[in-house]
């Protein structure tokens, strides 16, 4: 039995910073744009490459705090997904509820961010979007931690709560 299982979301997350946006007040919408040259290519002063995702997160936390830890999390079959699932294993945390998705990549999102400002995301959801849990029973744990989840994905939770009801699993979300 597992002290925790996490479920949702792994991404591959790419930081850029530069300095060359600019941060512009929109007066028609009362906020604020992050403005670069059209046509232009950015070529960021610091670039970050991680991975990231809620589920992703939390399990390699619990992990490192000394929980025997799972996740159940859908990512894509090419080497992304691969390098989460192996880089995972390498943490302690049990892959074997990992599905792996032949239609949709991994999720990713580049980060742009600009020195003394906010950060810009653009986020790809792929494989998040598709989180199925087929079959509950082998989900043996204390606790579920339930992280943000997007698409179908999150057609699980009515079944998520009552499948951790009737076997005493505690839920965090």
């Amino acid at each position: 039995m597992f002290d925790i299982i996490t479920i949702g979301g792994a991404t591959r997350d790419a930081f850029f910073m530069t300095d060359k946006g600019k941060i512009i007040n929109d007066l028609h919408h009362h906020g604020k744009l992050l403005a670069f040259d059209y046509g232009a290519k950015i070529i960021p002063e610091d670039t970050t490459f991680t991975y990231g995702g809620g589920a992703l997160n939390t399990a390699v936390a619990c992990a490192k705090m000394g929980l025997n830890v799972s996740t159940v999390m859908n990512v894509g079959s090419e080497g992304t997904g691969t390098v989460i699932v192996k880089d995972l294993a390498s943490a302690g945390v049990n892959t074997d509820h990992v599905t792996r998705d032949h239609k949709n990549h991994t999720a990713m999102s580049v980060i742009i961010g600009i020195p003394g400002s906010d950060h810009t995301m653009f986020l790809y959801r792929g494989a998040n979007n598709n989180l199925q849990i087929r079959d509950w029973r082998p989900l043996r744990t204390k606790w579920f931690y339930l992280s943000s989840l997007t698409g179908e994905s999150v057609d699980i939770i009515p079944e998520l709560f009552s499948f951790a009801r009737a076997h005493g699993v505690k839920v965090a979300w």
